[in-house]
């Protein structure tokens, strides 16, 4: 009888031992439960972080968008008055004997110069040179707006990049949720 309860004792501090190498491997899963769903929160805020710039991004290219085309337009109604500076300054090249009044009969080639051709001349440089600076001025906002139209698309495009990246990495903590809730 002695020799059963010996045998007996021993059987129970092997369960013992068993259950308390259980208790140790159920700590140690919870804890990386635990971390894994601390990883998780983490890759949420950074997922709603992303997908807050995202928006934020496309919302700024819509703006650019929107500015871009009103800038366009702008360009697109100043095309005609391009043209017909353009065709206006064809004609007067042409014939200029037609624009540029006749000398009077007793007129010095000085006065006629000083009165009738260096104001006209005058003027139309004056025009050219305002035509000019206009065109630069207007090619030169176009570009700055195709610029910063082209910047915005790029961050758009590397934060659509980040999300994904963000959202395959999240569905993989899902995953590893669901199989520690297994446990």
């Amino acid at each position: 009888m002695y020799a059963g309860l010996q045998h007996h004792s021993k059987a129970l501090s092997v369960l013992d031992f068993k259950k308390q190498e259980r208790s140790k491997e159920v700590a140690a899963l919870e804890a990386a439960k635990q971390e894994c769903q601390t990883d998780l929160t983490e890759m949420q805020e950074q997922l709603e972080t992303a997908q807050t710039a995202v928006e934020a991004a496309e919302q700024r290219v819509q703006k650019a968008e929107l500015t871009y085309q009103k800038q366009s337009q702008k360009l697109n109604k100043l095309a005609p008055i391009m043209e017909g500076l353009e065709n206006l300054s064809a004609q007067y090249s042409q014939r200029p004997e037609e624009w540029v009044p006749e000398a009077a009969a007793f007129e010095t080639v000085k006065n006629y110069q000083e009165k009738k051709t260096m104001p006209l001349i005058q003027k139309l440089v004056k025009v050219l040179f305002a035509l000019h600076r206009k065109y630069w001025e207007v090619k030169d906002e176009r570009d700055k707006y195709l610029h910063f139209y082209q910047d915005e698309k790029k961050a758009t495009h590397h934060l659509s990049q980040r999300l994904k990246e963000v959202e395959a990495e999240n569905s993989q903590f899902y995953a590893m949720k669901r199989d520690f809730r297994r446990v």
